[in-house]
C-alpha cells in the first residue's frame, strides 16, 4: 500500500463512508475505490482532484508529499447541532441533476458530524431515512424552532 492508497483509505474511514458511499459520490464502482485503496490502481488526475476537494485536503497531502499540519476535526458549529432539528439547503450542482425536494431538506435531525460530512435523519412519509451530506455541498443550515 502506497501513501496515496493509505491516505484515501484513512480519509474515507474518518469520514464514516463505506467504499460504496465513496464510489457513488465519485461516480465510479466500489471495486475502483478498493483498487485505489489497495494500490492496485491509481485514479486519473481529475478523480484525484475530486478526492482532494471532497475531503478538503491538498493534492500534496493526498499523495503524501506533505505531512498534515493539523488533524481534521468537525466544525464546532456543526458539532453543536447534534441532536437538533435543522433545515438544510444544498448547493445546486451543474454536473448532477437535483430535484427541488432534495435541495431543501426540512426537519432533519442531526445525528452525527465528521470533518467533511453531516449525518441526518429525515422523516419522509412517516419513514425514517438516514442521509449523509458532504459539508461542501451545503449552502445553508438553519436551526428549527
Amino acid at each position: 500500500m502506497n501513501k496515496f492508497s493509505k491516505n484515501v483509505y484513512e480519509l474515507r474511514k474518518k469520514s464514516g463512508l463505506t467504499q460504496e458511499d465513496l464510489a457513488e459520490r465519485m461516480e465510479v464502482s466500489r471495486q475502483t475505490i478498493s483498487n485505489w485503496e489497495t494500490g492496485v490502481a491509481q485514479p486519473t488526475l481529475d478523480k484525484a482532484i475530486e478526492i482532494s476537494e471532497l475531503f478538503s485536503v491538498s493534492i500534496d497531502e493526498l499523495i503524501g508529499q506533505q505531512s498534515k499540519s493539523k488533524e481534521l476535526h468537525p466544525s464546532r458549529v456543526l458539532t453543536n447541532l447534534i441532536g437538533q432539528t435543522v433545515t438544510i439547503r444544498q448547493k445546486v450542482s451543474e454536473n448532477k441533476p437535483i430535484l427541488f425536494d432534495e435541495i431543501v431538506l426540512k426537519n432533519c435531525l442531526v445525528k452525527d458530524v465528521s470533518p467533511v460530512m453531516i449525518k441526518v435523519i429525515l422523516m419522509k412519509k412517516k419513514i425514517k431515512e438516514e442521509k449523509m451530506i458532504f459539508t461542501k455541498d451545503i449552502e445553508l443550515i438553519e436551526k428549527e424552532n
